[in-house]
């Protein structure tokens, strides 16, 4: 192979991964898609100084796999409380597919009404 062969394989590769790479980081972000009913709605969080408010919190009731009961919450959280939080990855299956993930938060008690 020849150095002027080599020059343009190498040439060709790099705009092949330039390519790729400007295709890649093209690509937007979206939500918009037919979404299974649980999932249809995504929360939103507003931040002012120590408070969160998380509009649209899913709290279902589930009677079976497929029949439930769909309920929407508003919380408010005070942040200077927050003791705690566990960012947990949790695999789906034994073959890794991705995990699953979840935060956990503890905050301090100011009241003694709890259940």
């Amino acid at each position: 192979m020849t150095s002027n062969v080599r020059r343009f394989l190498l040439i060709g590769l790099v705009v092949a991964c330039a390519a790729v790479v400007v295709a890649w980081t093209s690509i937007s972000p979206s939500s918009d898609r037919h979404w299974i009913p649980e999932q249809a709605r995504l929360p939103e969080a507003s931040i002012r100084g120590d408070s969160v408010r998380i509009r649209n919190v899913r709290d279902f009731t589930y009677t079976a796999r497929q029949n439930f009961t769909s309920r929407y919450d508003d919380r408010d959280y005070d942040l200077g409380k927050l003791v705690s939080v566990w960012y947990v990855l949790t695999p789906f299956t034994e073959r890794w597919r991705g995990p699953a993930s979840s935060v956990d938060w503890s905050f301090r008690r100011t009241c003694c009404n709890y259940p």
